[in-house]
């Protein structure tokens, strides 16, 4: 299956690719099905929606910005994800980048998590008060605990 996207075009993607987001994003609840496009030599990564194509979100693992980043995760959230542990689960957070790139920042309260194994989605706000809607990456404090 091919799908067009603005910034890289036509994409080849199987349908194992898919990942359903059936709450959708926070202010894209209609948005249900992303693809996650990786490119080679590169940290980020982007959620390429199926339904719009000039709509990508540019994600980072929060492991390649912070250190030590570990959200709670109530026993509800795994049941949502049909998970059997966090193990199973990817966390990405979602960045915000200005025209000046060293005023890039991500979040770090609401991380998009992917079950690897069913290729379900959700972004989630977390109930820990350390980590900040918007980390500054090229702060000075970058790589270091984001609390």
């Amino acid at each position: 299956m091919q799908i067009n996207s603005k910034d890289f075009g036509l994409l080849d993607i199987t349908q194992e690719d898919i990942i359903n987001f059936p709450n959708g994003l926070f202010a894209f609840e209609e948005e249900h099905k992303f693809v996650l496009i990786d490119m080679d030599g590169y940290k980020q990564k982007y959620l390429q929606s199926l339904q719009t194509e000039y709509l990508r979100f540019i994600i980072f693992n929060p492991d390649d910005i912070v250190l030590d980043y570990q959200p709670r995760l109530p026993k509800e959230i795994l049941t949502m994800f049909e998970a059997n542990g966090e193990e199973e689960l990817a966390f990405f957070v979602i960045a915000m980048i200005p025209e000046d790139l060293h005023e890039m920042t991500v979040n770090l309260k609401s991380p998009v998590i992917i079950n690897r194994n069913n290729k379900m989605g959700a972004q989630i706000i977390l109930d820990q008060q350390n980590y900040p809607i918007r980390y500054r990456v090229f702060s000075q404090r970058r790589r270091e605990s984001a609390c």
